[in-house]
This record gives C-alpha cells, sequence and structure tokens, in this order.
C-alpha cells in the first residue's frame, strides 16, 4: 500500500509539473499563438520536412487583387518563390528566380503591381522589389543590409515596410524594427523610434495606417499578465492617421495606446482600402487557446462578422474592395478563404498540393530596369 501511495505521488508531481511546463510554454507564445502551434504540431507528429517548409512560409505574407492572389511557396532548396493563383479559373504561376528567396508579396490597391521582398541566397543583402504585373517590369525600390518585413505598396514607387535597425554598439541579431518608407529617387525616411521587438501586418487604408508590434519605446504595455493573458480581451494592434501624398505620421502621442479591443486577443491586423473596416486575427475560445479565426470589425472595435478558420496555419489577410481574403494550410492543399463582408457570402479556391510542385507550375520571368 505505502509503494502505491509513492507512486500515486510521483506520477501526481510529475503531472503537475508537465502542466506546468505547458503553461509556461503557451505563456511564451502569446502574440505567436499560431506560429507556436505549427511548432507543436512538428514536433508533435510525424509531419514531413516539406510540409513544415510550408507551415513556416505562410506566416512570410500574402498579398490579393481583383484578378490574383500570392503568397510564398518552399522551393525545396532552402528558397521561397512565389506562387500567383488566377482568382477566375485558379490557375497558378510562379515567381522563383534562381538562388533567391521571397516573402512579403503585396499588390496596389488598383492590382496593377505586386511589391516584394527578396534576398540572394548566401547574401545578407535584402531587396524591395516592385513589378508591374501586365509585363513583369521590375525595378528594385530599396535595399539593405537589416531584416525587412511586412511591405505594402502605398504608391507608385512608394512602400511602407518595417526594418530592424540595431544601435551602433548592438549585434546585428539585436530586435529594433520600426517603421520606414522607400521611394524612387528619395532618401529613405524613418517614420516612427519605437525600437519594436516585433513588427508586423502593416496595413494602410484611407487616411489611416494599422500594425502589430511587441514591445518598444512609447508603445502602452500589455495591460494583461500571467494567466490572465488568455482569458483577457486585449490587443497589440496599433492604428495611427497617416497623411499622404508625403507619407507622414503626425501627432505623434508620447504613449501610443492598443487599438480595436474586441472579445479574445488580437495580434494581426489588416485595413480596408478606405479604413473603415478591418480584420483582426484573434484567439478562438470555443477550442484549444493557442487557435485564432478572424474578426470584421469597424475601426472604433464594433464586431461585424467571424470568419473561422480551419487550417493548422494560415496568413495575414488582405481586403480587396469589399471582400477580406485569407489563405489557409492544409496537408493535402492551400485554401485562399474570400468573405464578403456586406454579404456573408463565403467562397473557397483551392490549390492542391502535388508531388514536385512548386518547382512543375509555369514560371514567370521578371524583367528589370537597370539602374
Amino acid at each position: 500500500m505505502a509503494t502505491r501511495r509513492y507512486v500515486s505521488i510521483i506520477l501526481a508531481a510529475l503531472a503537475g509539473v508537465a502542466a506546468l511546463l505547458i503553461f509556461s510554454w503557451f505563456s511564451s507564445c502569446q502574440g505567436r499563438m499560431q506560429a507556436c502551434y505549427a511548432s507543436f504540431r512538428e514536433a508533435s507528429s510525424d509531419t514531413d520536412p516539406a510540409q513544415q517548409e510550408r507551415q513556416r512560409a505562410i506566416y512570410g505574407g500574402f498579398g490579393a487583387s481583383q484578378s490574383m492572389v500570392a503568397f510564398p511557396m518552399p522551393l525545396g532548396d532552402g528558397t521561397n518563390g512565389i506562387v500567383l493563383i488566377d482568382r477566375s479559373n485558379g490557375k497558378p504561376s510562379l515567381i522563383a528566380p534562381i538562388n533567391y528567396t521571397h516573402w512579403s508579396p503585396n499588390f496596389s490597391v488598383n492590382g496593377e503591381r505586386l511589391l516584394f521582398a527578396r534576398q540572394r541566397k548566401g547574401s545578407v543583402e535584402r531587396e524591395l522589389v516592385t513589378c508591374k504585373v501586365n509585363t513583369w517590369q521590375c525595378e528594385v525600390l530599396f535595399r539593405a543590409n537589416s531584416a525587412i518585413s511586412s511591405a505594402v505598396d502605398i504608391d507608385e514607387d512608394t512602400a511602407i515596410f518595417a526594418m530592424n535597425v540595431p544601435r551602433s554598439d548592438e549585434k546585428e541579431t539585436s530586435r529594433r524594427f520600426d517603421l520606414f518608407v522607400a521611394r524612387k529617387g528619395r532618401s529613405l525616411k524613418r517614420l516612427t523610434e519605437y525600437e519594436s521587438l516585433t513588427i508586423s501586418s502593416i496595413s494602410v487604408g484611407g487616411n489611416k495606417i494599422a500594425f502589430a508590434a511587441e514591445g518598444g519605446h512609447g508603445l502602452e504595455p500589455n495591460r494583461c499578465a500571467g494567466s490572465d493573458r488568455f482569458k483577457c480581451d486585449e490587443s497589440n494592434i496599433y492604428v495611427r492617421d497617416i497623411v499622404r501624398p508625403e507619407v507622414a505620421l503626425p501627432n505623434n502621442p508620447s504613449t501610443l495606446k492598443s487599438h480595436l479591443v474586441v472579445s479574445g486577443y488580437s495580434v494581426g491586423v489588416a485595413l480596408s482600402s478606405d479604413g473603415s473596416k478591418v480584420a483582426l486575427r484573434n484567439t478562438a475560445r470555443s477550442g484549444n487557446p493557442w487557435r485564432y479565426n478572424v474578426i470584421i470589425a469597424s475601426l472604433d472595435g464594433t464586431e461585424d462578422r467571424e470568419m473561422k478558420v480551419e487550417g493548422f496555419a494560415f496568413s495575414a489577410g488582405a481586403f480587396v474592395g469589399d471582400t477580406f481574403l485569407v489563405n489557409e494550410l492544409f496537408d493535402d492543399r492551400y485554401q485562399v478563404r474570400a468573405l464578403n463582408i456586406s454579404t456573408g457570402h463565403l467562397e473557397d479556391l483551392q490549390f492542391e498540393i502535388l508531388p514536385g510542385m512548386p518547382a512543375t507550375l509555369p514560371s514567370i520571368s521578371l524583367s528589370f530596369s537597370q539602374g
């Protein structure tokens, strides 16, 4: 009897330690729980390496226009190409110059241009590239040796993006992200001084710019701490006015407060082109706490619709007119969901993952201007 009692005590203790470790792991994932879920899925399943690469690549951005969608997909050699799918007939094509990896595809509002970031294999230099979709004539808009992400086309030859700028006495791996604007023929312009650990989901609509950020100077600290974070209504979404065409952020507050707090914890945002609607990546409390759904809301936080996602990973979203689109990843396919926010009508565009993809897809040849 004594032995059984000791065994029971030991098992209970081990269960308690395991529960504490699991809770600590999920707590550390706050703000990036969908990515952590993908990591958990990799560690706890026999997911093949190619699928693991697709899981990581889907977080590299998503672009949509009236006629196409674009997203990164691994090529199997340590780099990612950009898959483009015709929304009218589902036919795919591929941007994949040899020895380059690509991320952050973004269409201009009129759909005439595609902006993306790329990096040559083995090089530290990153490039922002803008291309005319009808001719695939391209030019490099900006080059840097620092990490860049979440690029947004806001005008011809003009892009806003996040870039890591460590201080002069710090290692290059230090994380101090801020917003910048690059314009053809002009010097790079810094828009903020937040020095955030991360900045993502940059979106511009009307006279507003929205983004997700963690840590940094001048950003209000998270009000939810410890075990309350999973139950707390909170957001790491920030919204500011933007003046165009000069591209300036006026009325800089000493402490920028998080915005768009709805039921749940919001960690990603997309603005409609007129800035009146937002789509929030939001915790889905009906199931496991690390999963997300999408909440469509007005800019004051009034919830309009909920869009349930079914895949084990999904991208940032994008508005095209009155439609919100997001890309989901399943074991055998990608699924682009398109929700009309006025009518609630939902359409799915599926892209089956076949052996040899994406190398077997028709290739788009890019032509670059000199200079």
